[in-house]
């Protein structure tokens, strides 16, 4: 597949699920996905977005926002097959602290003499 061709179908396959839609006849987007694909491979790259889009899907997603150039230069390496974990993006799973869960921690160290 030629380089033209390759950018075109990443760019169809992007926009039906990203936010932030792509052009293609960008040349900063074709050289980006011309070079990672280079690299790592055209099915990896659309592994990778595949999994950018679970991420994207979840109702509390903690998902960059990126275009596709920026997730052609930078963003897509943490969506690798073998990389990614999907529980890393779901904010469910990340309770924010409260004043009270610091306040219980301290008087539970200070119980058992843990603190200073």
């Amino acid at each position: 597949m030629n380089n033209t061709k390759l950018t075109k179908e990443v760019v169809r396959i992007w926009n039906e699920f990203a936010r932030k839609k792509a052009e293609n006849d960008n040349i900063n987007i074709e050289s980006a996905v011309y070079l990672v694909c280079r690299e790592i491979g055209y099915e990896e790259f659309i592994d990778a977005m595949m999994n950018y889009k679970q991420a994207l899907e979840l109702p509390r997603s903690q998902a960059w926002d990126f275009n596709l150039w920026a997730f052609a230069t930078r963003g897509y390496r943490k969506f690798l097959p073998g990389i990614f974990d999907i529980d890393n993006y779901n904010m469910d799973n990340f309770r924010p602290k409260t004043e009270m869960d610091t306040k219980n921690k301290v008087n539970e160290a200070m119980k058992y003499g843990e603190l200073f």
